[in-house]
């Protein structure tokens, strides 16, 4: 049985039947992100995500609607989620969830591996500053080019949030496969090494309604009246008089 320490980073998976994608190994779990578009919310009354809607949201309705769709939620790992502002104050520390925006460094780690967002433009975690700073209601989002921009937090943006898993968390693949035998070609006859040789049994006149099976050759004594002949052999229509008496 597969478990999710056996992808690597970068693999895509389907978990609770979402697609997801695994970031990093580490030490205390496997740190992946859901791919799919399917939430969209306003950050909150402030830029700090430990106080915010949007981290009470994805770690309540948001995660039990995952459970409710095969995730397991005991599988999931509490996350240290770093809050440095995006301009370094460190006012708003650190704070613990299953579910959370990827941060603005998060997001520049793993930029190559992180495909842009399709729909909507999405939050980070990461405040432009801080509160003490003047700037209570300033957080950072990605957008659709995945660059990074900073809007109020009172307008919805999507998120594809990260999570970390269990080393040993059970992945059920979406699809099974089967092994089908592949059928064996039907044997084919030889073909013929030298040309047809159009024996009497094989001849039979053709059957032209447009020219009514005749044709005009041209003989060394003028043109000549001739009947189209086919061979069921090898399918060759020729001008050729029947040799027995009868045909």
């Amino acid at each position: 049985m597969k478990t999710i320490k056996d992808y690597h980073q970068g693999e895509h998976f389907v978990y609770g039947k979402k697609n997801c994608m695994v970031l990093e190994h580490m030490d205390d779990g496997i740190l992946c992100m859901v791919l799919d578009e399917d939430f969209e919310s306003a950050f909150g009354g402030n830029n700090n995500f430990a106080e915010s809607e949007l981290r009470k949201k994805l770690n309540g309705e948001y995660l039990d609607e995952w459970v409710k769709n095969g995730a397991d939620r005991a599988s999931f790992v509490l996350m240290q989620v770093d809050l440095t502002a995006n301009d370094g104050l460190k006012d708003y520390g650190t704070c613990e969830c299953f579910l959370a925006p990827r941060t603005c460094d998060q997001h520049r780690k793993y930029r190559y591996l992180i495909p842009n967002p399709k729909g909507n433009w999405e939050w980070t975690a990461t405040a432009y500053s801080t509160k003490e700073n003047g700037y209570p209601d300033v957080a950072h989002q990605v957008a659709a080019s995945g660059s990074l921009y900073s809007d109020v937090v009172y307008n919805a943006y999507g998120v594809r949030p990260l999570f970390k898993l269990n080393p040993d968390a059970v992945i059920v693949p979406d699809t099974i496969t089967v092994a089908i035998p592949l059928k064996m070609a039907e044997p084919q006859m030889p073909s013929k090494a030298g040309p047809c040789e159009h024996e009497f049994e094989d001849l039979y006149y053709a059957d032209f309604t447009m020219t009514n099976n005749n044709v005009w050759v041209e003989r060394a004594d003028g043109y000549k009246k001739k009947t189209l002949v086919c061979c069921k052999k090898c399918g060759q229509v020729f001008v050729k008089e029947f040799e027995e008496e009868g045909k």
